[in-house]
């Protein structure tokens, strides 16, 4: 809302993957991240074409029954994204608040799909250089300062890294009901990238 982050959404890559870049309002790159699914019935991002999007403006408050803070300012700008592949539809919601960024998966009601397992949901994280990062194995384990290409395999999230002297982000999830938590691997597919993964099927 306030003009500082903005999400640009690639529908169509050479990768035939779709592509989240986040960026400053000013327009410095921060990340790009590409997601990718493994699941039963199969659901491939390669095959998914762009149907439409819709686009809305949010602005209320939410009450906080714990903390210091009784109503909490709940203000973003959300985009649906429609995709559709051979009869299949897949709905990606990308949401930007003036503290961060974040994005969801929606499978709505379909004809044909009655369950779905997802045996996993990898996204590939792309920076510009090896950045700082603090980095633990494992929950409650000592938190190392190592670069992106040192993190732990299966590291823990929040995965807080040192973009530079003006950015610091947080790498996390949230909603995680019913659904496995994600970890962070190291990924040598790229200069400067990582890769996050489920700890489980869902």
């Amino acid at each position: 809302p306030d003009k500082q982050i903005r999400i640009v959404f690639l529908a169509q890559t050479e990768s035939g993957k779709p592509e989240f870049i986040l960026k400053t309002g000013a327009g410095k790159e921060i990340l790009r991240a590409v997601p990718e699914l493994s699941s039963n019935p199969l659901i491939s991002f390669n095959d998914f074409r762009f149907i439409k999007s819709e686009k809305k403006n949010i602005s209320h408050t939410w009450e906080n029954a714990f903390g210091e803070k009784r109503l909490v300012p709940d203000n973003y700008n959300e985009a649906k994204i429609y995709l559709e592949s051979r009869g299949k539809k897949l709905n990606l919601i990308i949401r930007v608040y003036n503290e961060g960024a974040a994005f969801a998966y929606e499978f709505p009601l379909q004809t044909g799909i009655g369950s779905l397992y997802l045996a996993d949901e990898n996204i590939l994280y792309s920076f510009k250089a090896d950045h700082f990062t603090w980095s633990a194995p494992r929950a409650q384990a000592m938190y190392s300062h190592v670069p992106l290409s040192g993190i732990h395999k299966g590291c823990e999230r929040p995965l807080v890294i040192e973009i530079d002297s003006s950015y610091v982000i947080a790498l996390a999830e949230a909603g995680l009901v019913d659904y496995a938590r994600m970890k962070f691997d190291p990924d040598s597919t790229g200069e400067f990238s990582i890769r996050s993964r489920l700890d489980g099927g869902v």
